[in-house]
């Protein structure tokens, strides 16, 4: 299957093979040990968050919505970093997603969209639980620094391609969560 968009040719699943390419994808990077462990961890965090909301704890409440920003980082990191072997150490500093004429792979849209996917949960949760004047910038300013280091820490150990396209996605994302905080903020003021 294939459509054009603002004049490029984009294609997704179009044979077996592509098709037999996601499965195998989804294979490598999600149904790893590691990722079941970090999978496991946060829905331990957050039965524990729900246990202490249904017994209306407010101090232990209060506590797991601060720390709430972290654990999804370590999510985040677990599944770009730690997840992966050792086999890649590269850096583009171009973006591939608007570079090619000839059409766009689903795994450059697909990566893209997942990066942008991961990144509203941590945007929306440090917009929330940050204590500070102009929250917004300084959620930004964190979500900028954590893909950077993520970014960073991939070229280090080896593990992923450093990409100027992850760093665009994961703040994309990040602004975007930031946006439904504001909104979900401003409706329950309006309630």
């Amino acid at each position: 299957m294939s459509f054009d968009f603002f004049g490029r040719r984009f294609y997704f699943l179009s044979d077996e093979r592509q098709l037999q390419k996601a499965l195998n994808m989804l294979e490598k990077y999600i149904l790893k040990p590691e990722i079941l462990i970090i999978a496991a961890i946060l829905a331990t965090y957050l039965v524990l968050l729900c246990i202490a909301r249904f017994l209306k704890k407010d101090r232990m409440l209060n506590f797991f919505r601060s720390i709430s920003p972290w654990i999804y980082m370590f999510f985040i990191l677990g599944i770009t970093v730690f997840n992966r072997s050792a086999e890649t150490r590269e850096i583009r500093l171009l973006p591939d997603l608007w570079l090619t004429k000839s059409g766009f792979h689903e795994s450059t849209i697909l990566g893209f969209l997942f990066n942008l996917a991961i990144y509203v949960p941590w945007g929306y949760l440090l917009f929330r639980h940050l204590n500070c004047c102009k929250k917004w910038l300084m959620s930004i300013i964190v979500i900028v620094a954590g893909s950077l280091m993520i970014e960073a820490l991939q070229y280090i150990l080896a593990r992923g391609v450093t990409a100027i396209d992850d760093l665009v996605a994961n703040t994309l994302g990040g602004i975007i969560g930031i946006f439904v905080a504001i909104i979900m903020q401003k409706k329950h003021k309006l309630e």
